[in-house]
């Protein structure tokens, strides 16, 4: 809204602007004080002091109605490649996103079976760490899906990526049930919510007829971190601990 209202003020300056050049013109034409052959009036032949004023009032609006064409106008980027090197790409990385994201809140079974031994609560107590994980990728999702179609996407993945990165590192160092509530949960929530949707949606820009093919494999990486992170755990945590 306020980019909208300081073009319509410029176009307000530049619309009064050349108003007052109009006006500015039409008296000098009609004083009766100057030569009226320096404004094309011969002894004879009929005052053409009003057909000018007329015709610059109508350079005036086309002017500016071309001015506010060129800032409305858009610019066609033709339809998308559905296919090619560029294309597949985003697909593997589209897929990669989802693996640490949704692949991620797939494998919570694995952390809550040991979150019950490490901190001694109960099942239900440490279901709470991975509802808050769920929500915020979803809830997030509303609002970092908007930002990227606005613009925003590289520095929606990067604060993402950062908020992520944060959770799994304050979890590892978390001792209080508190304190996994807030970097497992919440953070980590936060962080998957940021990345998780404009990613898959970036997608679907980059095919047409083999849109649903693409989606699929970039939904795979759901599937693929569930068998990853789990296998990690179970090997890694008896190994060098959590």
């Amino acid at each position: 809204m306020h980019d909208i209202s300081q073009d319509a003020r410029e176009d307000r300056k530049v619309l009064d602007k050349e108003k007052g050049e109009t006006l500015s013109i039409h008296s000098t034409d009609t004083s009766p004080d100057n030569d009226s052959s320096s404004f094309g009036k011969q002894d004879g032949e009929p005052y053409t002091g009003a057909a000018s004023v007329t015709k610059t009032e109508s350079n005036v609006m086309r002017r500016v109605l071309t001015h506010l064409s060129a800032r409305t106008s858009t610019v066609s980027i033709g339809p998308p490649p559905d296919g090619g090197f560029h294309a597949w790409l985003q697909c593997a990385m589209a897929c990669m996103t989802v693996t640490t994201t949704w692949g991620f809140v797939n494998s919570f079974g694995m952390f809550q079976s040991f979150y019950v031994g490490f901190l001694d609560r109960p099942p239900s107590d440490i279901a709470w760490i991975g509802g808050f994980q769920v929500f915020f990728l979803f809830f997030v999702g509303t609002f970092s899906g908007r930002m990227a179609d606005a613009g925003y996407f590289r520095q929606v993945i990067f604060v993402g990526s950062f908020l992520q990165l944060l959770g799994i590192f304050m979890a590892s160092i978390s001792t209080q049930y508190w304190q996994l509530i807030l970097s497992h949960g919440i953070c980590v929530g936060l962080g998957n919510g940021c990345i998780f949707a404009p990613s898959v949606a970036l997608v679907s820009t980059y095919f047409s007829t083999r849109k649903s093919l693409a989606i699929g494999i970039s939904a795979s990486g759901g599937a693929i971190g569930g068998l990853i992170f789990p296998s990690m755990v179970q090997n890694l945590l008896p190994k060098i601990g959590f």
